[in-house]
């Protein structure tokens, strides 16, 4: 199936391409028309096209005439995909947030403004907690978590705008070191039933609770959480060089962005604690190194 359409209908021709995919999400047949692998992929070549041109051929062969950019486009995706991020619906909503990873993925090469992260990334947020998928024969606790994850891991992994003034860039910095740190806090939630009222699945997500989440998670998925983290690190790396001015003829700012830079270097620190795996283990010295030479330039004196 073809699709053009003309420029001056871009809006309502985005909106086609995404009810395509919502329509794939709501598929109830076993096995569904498209899977997972499938749908994600067709995300993922569209959005890699709409930043570069302004024609988009999707894997299923959609044709699109746009100039719509990435990030009204990612806003419009999670705004037209509700029905099937519906709390009742899981395998819709697992499926809907892999459109939402290969979306992601697909807008690798371009840059995020700090309108559209902090968006994002709690949107994902929302995901990342405890399911509860009692009455599914599926293990949609995890598969809906580690989407959430890997979404995030896509979304810290997209440059930072170079173009926003300095103090925008601080904050870009501080808003993805947050997202991460809340987003492994909550995929190591421990669900709390007693809390949970109706289709709302409670968590003790406390910080002190996070080791105890993280030690019953298999290597597997500590990697994965791992591996977000240190996606957040090489992702605000470049900031120091893109700043405007000096950072240290700013005290405020700069120790503003400190505060939150110590707070993610102690808890990627707590992750070490109780971790015996030795890949996990190595994966961790590895991020810790990492994160001292990314942020050493900030803690570095003036004449230095």
């Amino acid at each position: 199936t073809h699709m053009t359409v003309n420029e001056t209908k871009t809006k309502s021709a985005l909106s086609e391409v995404i009810q395509h995919w919502l329509t794939s999400c709501l598929d109830s047949n076993e096995p569904p028309a498209k899977s997972i692998d499938e749908i994600q992929t067709d995300s993922r070549t569209f959005f890699r096209y709409i930043s570069k041109s302004t024609q988009v051929v999707t894997d299923s062969n959609i044709v699109l005439q746009t100039k719509s950019s990435h990030e009204e486009s990612l806003a419009q995706l999670i705004q037209d995909l509700g029905p099937a991020f519906s709390q009742d619906h899981h395998r819709a909503r697992l499926r809907a947030l892999h459109v939402l990873v290969g979306a992601l993925e697909g807008c690798k090469e371009t840059q995020l403004s700090n309108t559209i992260v902090p968006l994002l990334g709690k949107f994902l947020l929302g995901h990342c907690g405890p399911v509860n998928d009692d009455d599914y024969g599926e293990d949609y606790d995890t598969l809906i978590r580690d989407a959430s994850l890997l979404a995030l891991s896509s979304l810290v992994s997209v440059s930072i705008s170079s173009t926003q003034t300095d103090e925008e860039l601080a904050d870009a910095i501080s808003t993805r070191l947050e997202l991460a740190r809340s987003a492994v806090i909550r995929r190591c939630a421990v669900p709390d039933t007693t809390s949970a009222s109706g289709n709302v699945y409670g968590f003790r997500g406390a910080t002190s609770d996070m080791r105890h989440g993280l030690s019953t998670l298999p290597r597997s998925k500590r990697a994965m959480a791992f591996d977000l983290l240190q996606k957040t690190v090489t992702g605000i790396a470049p900031v120091y060089q893109q700043m405007k001015n000096p950072i240290h003829q700013n005290e405020l700012l700069l120790s503003n962005l400190q505060v939150s830079m110590v707070e993610f270097v102690k808890f990627t620190a707590n992750c070490l604690q109780g971790e015996s795996d030795p890949r996990c283990l190595l994966q961790l010295l590895k991020l810790i190194h990492n994160t001292q030479v990314a942020l050493a330039p900030w803690f570095a004196t003036a004449s230095a």
